[in-house]
């Protein structure tokens, strides 16, 4: 069977057809003409989209110049105007013009899976340092899946972004060892536990200003601006480390960079920034 494509023109005559495909994905009826700019522009943003959704989207197309029947069976009453449809019915609606990043808003809430949909939520409260509702929500999805590694990982991960590195500790014990994301909130774990007996960042930013050469105080910046998030510069004190002495205590440089692109994980670009230098620094 072939999958469907990703964007289809709609007419009277193939209107039932693509209706019944909302049975198996999401089907987005974008209302246009050609007259009316904004629709266009609207279109093309949808159009370009699209494909990003590997075949959990099917844009139809719907041109209200030569169809207007379907326009008024759905309740168009100005352009541009998306319906999105699951199971045969409508489900959402947006109307006039919408920008990509609006689309996406729109769309990402039909399309996600309950893990996604759970990320999302997490990555929110963490960004906001809203670290009781991430805690609640993973507790939540701990008590539905006990046996779910994952939700144990993302909690020692928050746990340890609020500080409480004890209870990080405590669940980390309950992880295996050879579980792979564990890899982040334990690496996570040792740099805030290494940070704390460091002094502070105001200090070691002092000190590297006095004197640049003094490796070990850069190793020292780069961990206290890694345990507040501060990764770029992190980051580009341990690439300091590498260019300065590949033999500075065991290749400490390269060591680090490792370390904190384990907290980046490798969908980050940033992390695929650095990770680029680090390999053309050692090759």
């Amino acid at each position: 069977m072939e999958p469907q494509p990703a964007v289809i023109d709609v007419s009277v005559e193939n209107f039932r057809e693509i209706i019944e495909q909302s049975n198996n994905s999401l089907v987005v009826l974008m209302f246009w003409a050609a007259q009316i700019e904004p629709s266009v522009v609207t279109k093309d943003y949808l159009v370009g989209l699209a494909p990003s959704y590997s075949g959990k989207v099917t844009v139809g197309l719907v041109d209200v110049a030569e169809n207007a029947p379907i326009a008024q069976q759905v309740g168009v009453q100005a352009l541009p105007s998306i319906r999105a449809i699951q199971e045969g019915q409508i489900k959402g609606h947006l109307d006039g013009p919408q920008n990509e990043q609006q689309l996406r808003e729109f769309l990402d809430p039909f399309t996600l899976s309950s893990a996604d949909a759970l990320q999302q939520r997490i990555a929110a409260s963490v960004a906001a340092e809203d670290w009781e509702t991430a805690l609640a929500i993973l507790q939540e999805a701990i008590n539905e899946e006990p046996t779910n590694h994952s939700f144990r990982v993302e909690c020692a991960d928050v746990m340890i972004l609020k500080g409480d590195l004890e209870a990080a500790s405590q669940i980390l014990a309950t992880i295996p060892d050879d579980f792979v994301s564990r890899t982040r909130p334990a690496t996570r774990l040792e740099i805030m536990q290494e940070a704390a007996a460091m002094g502070t960042l105001d200090e070691a930013v002092a000190e590297v200003e006095k004197n640049g050469e003094d490796l070990s105080m850069r190793y020292t910046l780069s961990i206290l601006f890694a345990s507040t998030r501060r990764y770029e510069e992190a980051l580009e004190q341990a690439m300091h480390i590498l260019r300065a002495d590949r033999s500075f205590r065991d290749d400490l440089g390269r060591e680090t960079l490792v370390r904190i692109l384990n907290l980046l994980g490798s969908d980050s670009a940033l992390a695929t920034q650095y990770r680029r230098q680090m390999f053309a620094l050692m090759h």
